[in-house]
C-alpha cells in the first residue's frame, strides 16, 4: 500500500475470516488486516487507513488484494487497481475532515464555559467589526455587541448548540448572525440612517438616490424590514429582515433603488 497517501484516529473493528459476507462485502484474514494498518499508517491517518481498508474489503477478495499488493511491490501497475486506491484515499480523506470538523456537545460545552470566565463584555463591546460600524455607526454598533454578549451568558443552551452548529466564533466570520439580529434596534434612528446614506454614497450611489432610498424603505415598508443595505460595487443586497424573508427583502431593495434611479 501506498501510505503517502495517508496522513490519528482509531482505526474501524477488523474481522476475522475472508469469506464473503451476504453484505457483498469480503473480510479479510486479521493477518492481511494488520498488515494493510501497519504499512499504511506508518506515515499516515489510522482512521483513514481504516477507511480505505473497508472499501478495499468491499470490492477485492482477500485473494485479489493480495495478488495486486504483490504486483505494486514488484513494480508492476494495475492501472483498475490504482485509480481504485487513490479514489478511496480521496473519499476517505473527505469523510475524516467532515468527521473531525464535528463539534461535539462536551467540547461546545467546555469551549462555552472557558469563554464566559475569559471574556469580559467591554471587550466584546470594544470590538466592533468595521461592516457592523458602517452599518450602524459606532454608538449602536456598541449597544448591538453589549447586546449580543447579554444574550450569549444568559442563554448558555444556546450558545453551546450555536457552537455546535456554527463551529468557534474565531473560524466563521459570520458567526452567530442570529444573535446580532435579535439585537438590532426595531425602529431607523438618525445614527443609523446617516450609516444607511454614508454606506450607499460611498457605494457609488448619489447622495441624492440614498436619501431617496432611505425615505423610500421608510415609507414603504417599514414595518417588514428593520434594516437594509445595498452594496453597489458588487450588486449584492445583505439585509437584515423582519418578518420577511431574506430574498424578499432583496427584491425590494433593488426596487427601492430602481424607483429612486428614474
Amino acid at each position: 500500500t501506498s501510505g503517502s497517501h495517508f496522513s490519528g484516529l482509531a482505526a474501524p473493528p477488523l474481522r476475522n475470516n475472508h469469506k464473503k459476507s451476504n453484505t457483498g462485502e469480503f473480510a479479510y484474514s486479521e493477518a492481511t488486516q494488520q498488515a494493510f494498518l501497519k504499512d499504511c499508517s506508518e506515515n499516515a491517518n489510522e482512521w483513514v487507513c481504516g477507511c480505505v481498508l473497508a472499501r478495499l474489503q468491499g470490492s477485492y477478495s482477500e485473494k485479489e488484494y493480495l495478488g495486486l499488493d504483490a504486483e505494486m511491490r514488484r513494480g508492476d501497475q494495475d492501472y483498475k487497481f490504482t485509480s481504485f486506491l487513490s479514489d478511496a484515499v480521496t473519499a476517505c480523506d473527505e469523510e475524516y475532515e467532515e468527521e473531525s470538523s464535528v463539534i461535539t456537545e462536551e467540547e461546545a460545552r467546555a469551549y462555552v464555559d472557558k469563554w464566559v470566565k475569559t471574556t469580559k463584555r467591554r471587550d466584546v463591546v470594544d470590538e466592533i467589526p468595521p461592516q457592523l460600524m458602517e452599518a450602524f455607526g459606532k454608538n449602536t454598533a456598541r449597544k448591538i455587541r453589549g447586546c449580543v454578549y447579554d444574550n450569549i451568558v444568559k442563554d448558555r443552551e444556546r450558545f453551546v448548540q450555536t457552537v455546535m452548529e456554527e463551529g468557534y466564533p474565531e473560524d466563521n466570520k459570520m458567526w452567530g448572525i442570529n444573535y446580532a439580529l435579535d439585537c438590532i434596534p426595531e425602529k431607523f434612528t438618525p445614527e443609523i440612517e446617516k450609516a444607511f446614506i454614508k454606506l450607499l454614497n460611498e457605494r457609488g450611489l448619489p447622495k441624492s438616490i440614498s436619501q431617496c432610498i432611505m425615505k423610500s424603505i421608510k415609507k414603504r415598508i417599514y414595518d417588514e424590514i428593520n434594516f437594509c443595505r445595498y452594496d453597489c460595487g458588487q450588486g449584492i443586497v445583505c439585509c437584515h429582515v423582519y418578518n420577511v424573508c431574506y430574498k424578499m427583502c432583496c427584491r425590494i431593495a433593488f426596487r427601492e433603488v430602481n424607483l429612486c434611479s428614474t
